[in-house]
């Protein structure tokens, strides 16, 4: 199944630049019906794979890391 959502705070998920992480997660799926009855489904050992504009922070954070690390090494190699 695949279920869409919106986050402004992938990097809370650990998602690295291709939209995937390490970290495992446990998923609640709360389904209703027309008649009120509702069906829980408990995903344990879950996991996200992102893909599409929500990775803007990510990308924006590897960019921010890159550029630190290579003013580091123009700091040191000096």
């Amino acid at each position: 199944m695949f279920v869409g959502f919106e986050s402004l705070d992938c990097l809370r998920l650990n998602l690295d630049e291709y939209g995937t992480t390490d970290e495992r997660f446990i998923f609640k799926l709360i389904f209703m019906d027309t008649y009120d009855n509702e069906y829980v489904a408990v995903i344990e050992d879950g996991f996200v794979f992102a893909k599409g504009t929500v990775l803007w922070k990510v990308q924006e954070k590897v960019k921010m890391a890159e550029n630190r690390e290579n003013t580091f090494r123009k700091w040191f190699s000096l």
